[in-house]
């Protein structure tokens, strides 16, 4: 993983800020308090959210929203994570959060996004309840105030987390594990046991029933062939009644076609009558329109409506030769109007507003005259405007009553018109039904030849239905005889079918007894294997994995510390709990009788193994590139820190971040980003070497 891009809002001394990191060596400088750690925590802030931050100390006193954008590249993949928190009544909680990957932007929950980033950084699921990653804890960040705190931890507690760390933890989990499961064998074991003890009683049992079943189905094969004879009976008798039974129904099909017939016939006359009745009635109708038609005067309706037409476009064409001479008297009132005012003006004028000259009463007279003249014109026109106007209000009031005629017209031809509609449809109506009478006269004539024929088909039927009931007689004796038959039968085969259902119940619970005790057999050879080989198995395994890791861990410790402190009285080892061991003078002393820098050393030494040993463990890991130091120099003279450039050298990484206030440190790096604070808001100054 490689930073690119971190922006910043209202993110505790920052209100708004981006920051480049550029790859390479980076130092992050500042005064104390100026907000370079902030940085650091907004990081990992972005990557996992709060786990054991502060939410009230990461967003910004008085601000309702605060928010972290973070980018940065995988193998080549840049990839951008957002995370917002947001000021509630009561407490901050996080509130949006999304991600952009393959430029796809997708919208997660908190923790959804936090499980999103340790796959993609590759860290092991189990760390996703973790309040903290302790894999990016101890491999790429590891804030101040813990960089020394595991030199001080009790040796449980730093097994414990060294143990997770390195995976090794697993091996424990497995013997618990298999211990718990051979547990369970043992009590499956006594159960399979106590389930396989009748074992013997159920196959003796088992061939009992086997015996019974022989014999019932002997007396089964007895009573089918005896009912296979009666069946025959059955169907000889039932085929004899179906075949009369089929001509009873005929019969009956019969009788209810002449009810039918006979109810039709009925209402066929009904009918007829009805419709003879209105003819008449339409007949008499039909008259009557005759002598109103004849009564009422002949208008052509199509050239009533042309003519209104006509008198409409006069009368627009009127209207808007009024509404033309309206608009020129206004025109012409509105110029006399300002004729007038200027004759009053000219009358008033004594010094030219132009060229500031005197105005004689000769000029005075000239423009006052053609002025006059104007007015005259203007009140001629005024007169012939309204002439106009007058004429045009005459037509309009001429058409208007000539219009008025012509919708009574209009009216009047419509009632002629409605009046020849209602005669047409009163004529087609009586052809109808005349039509109508003319087809039910002749319906009525064959449903009065069908019903005599179906009364002399009914009168040479009758006897069918006397001969059905003696057969039917005949046929119930047959069958209750099946009935008895069938009863033994059933007896028989229930008989059969229960020793059967008793045999593969039986022999259901012999296998799987059987089965209960070939797995009781395999479950004893299991226990014996887990317990007397696995366990043992894994316990070397975890010693040899865990020796190789404190070999490795204490050569690179050792390594690291010799470098920093280039003092030969004064060394440093792992015991095998993986506690640093400091001899002086070939003496041990404890941690505490250490100088500040010596701790710091040893601080960093541990730190810097155990990146190298987790990156070298957890191959899946994508954050081997990175490596967060914040004030790994704390205490330490310039000696060192002039050592600490051949250790940055060693590391050979991609990009390493190091917070620090020491001057001496800028020449250690490619880039500078400045951090200072002005008014408790805090800035960043890119600067490259």
């Amino acid at each position: 993983m490689i930073l690119k891009s971190l922006r910043l809002e209202n993110i505790r001394s920052y209100v708004q800020q981006t920051i480049l990191f550029p790859q390479g060596r980076v130092l992050l400088a500042g005064d104390i308090g100026s907000g370079k750690s902030t940085i650091l925590h907004a990081i990992e802030f972005a990557l996992f959210g709060l786990g054991d931050l502060d939410s009230a100390s990461l967003l910004r006193h008085g601000a309702t929203i605060g928010s972290v954008e973070l980018s940065f590249e995988i193998n080549q993949q840049v990839i951008t994570v957002y995370r917002q928190l947001r000021r509630g009544k009561m407490s901050i909680s996080q509130d949006t959060a999304w991600s952009i990957i393959n430029n796809e932007k997708q919208s997660l929950m908190p923790t959804e996004l936090k499980a999103r980033m340790i796959t993609l950084l590759g860290y092991p699921k189990e760390f996703l309840s973790k309040s903290k990653n302790p894999v990016y804890r101890y491999t790429v960040y590891t804030p101040q105030e813990e960089m020394k705190a595991i030199l001080y931890a009790k040796t449980d507690e730093r097994l414990s987390i060294l143990r997770q760390l390195f995976g090794i933890d697993k091996y424990q989990r497995i013997r618990d594990n298999v211990a718990t499961y051979a547990r369970y064998i043992r009590d499956q074991s006594k159960e399979l046991q106590g389930r396989t003890a009748d074992l013997d009683q159920k196959q003796r049992t088992l061939e009992k029933y086997k015996n019974e079943l022989v014999l019932a189905e002997a007396e089964l094969q007895k009573n089918s062939e005896k009912l296979a004879q009666v069946k025959l009976r059955v169907t000889q008798q039932k085929q004899h009644w179906t075949a009369i039974e089929k001509q009873c129904v005929e019969l009956n099909m019969l009788k209810q076609e002449h009810t039918r017939i006979e109810s039709e016939l009925r209402y066929k006359k009904d009918f007829l009558e009805k419709h003879q009745q209105e003819r008449d009635r339409t007949e008499s109708s039909h008259q009557i329109l005759m002598k109103e038609l004849q009564q009422l005067p002949l208008l052509n309706k199509e050239q009533i409506i042309q003519v209104y037409k006509e008198k409409e476009a006069v009368i627009k064409e009127q209207e808007q030769k009024r509404t033309g001479a309206q608009s020129v008297m206004t025109k012409i009132r509105t110029t006399q109007e300002h004729k007038e005012h200027l004759l009053q003006s000219i009358q008033a004028l004594n010094t030219c507003p132009v060229c500031k000259q005197k105005v004689g009463e000769e000029h005075k007279k000239t423009l006052a005259h053609e002025e006059n003249l104007s007015l005259e014109l203007l009140k001629k026109q005024a007169e012939h405007a309204q002439h106009e106007q007058a004429i045009a209000q005459q037509a309009l009031e001429t058409c208007t009553r000539e219009l008025q005629q012509l919708r009574a017209q209009e009216q009047q031809a419509i009632m002629v018109s409605f009046k020849q509609q209602q005669l047409k449809e009163n004529q087609e109506h009586n052809q109808r039904m005349i039509s109508d009478i003319a087809r039910t006269q002749e319906l009525i004539m064959k449903l009065e030849q069908q019903l005599q024929k179906i009364i002399a088909h009914i009168e040479l039927n009758s006897v069918t239905e006397q001969t059905l009931a003696s057969i039917k007689i005949s046929y119930e004796s047959v069958l209750a005889e099946e009935r008895n038959v069938e009863v033994g039968f059933a007896i028989s085969q229930q008989r059969a079918q229960h020793v059967s259902v008793l045999i593969v119940q039986i022999m259901q619970e012999v296998q799987e007894k059987e089965r209960f005790l070939s797995l009781f057999q395999h479950l004893q050879k299991l226990q014996h294997w887990l317990e007397t080989l696995f366990c043992p198995l894994m316990e070397t395994m975890e010693k040899q994995v865990f020796m190789r890791v404190w070999r490795d861990f204490n050569t690179l410790f050792t390594q690291w510390f010799s470098m920093l402190i280039q003092d030969s009285m004064l060394t440093a080892e792992l015991d095998q709990t993986f506690t640093p061991v400091f001899r002086q003078n070939g003496y041990e002393t404890q941690t505490d009788f250490l100088s500040g820098g010596e701790r710091t050393a040893a601080a960093l030494s541990y730190r810097l193994a155990l990146n190298k040993i987790i990156n070298d463990l957890l191959h899946s890991i994508q954050t081997k590139d990175i490596l967060v130091l914040d004030e790994p120099t704390d205490g330490f003279s310039d000696e060192q820190l002039d050592r600490v450039r051949d250790v940055l050298d060693q590391l050979q990484l991609a990009q390493i971040l190091l917070v620090s206030h020491e001057r001496k440190i800028e020449g250690f790096v490619q880039h500078i980003i400045r951090v200072h604070k002005e008014g408790h808001v805090s800035r960043v100054a890119e600067k490259i070497l």
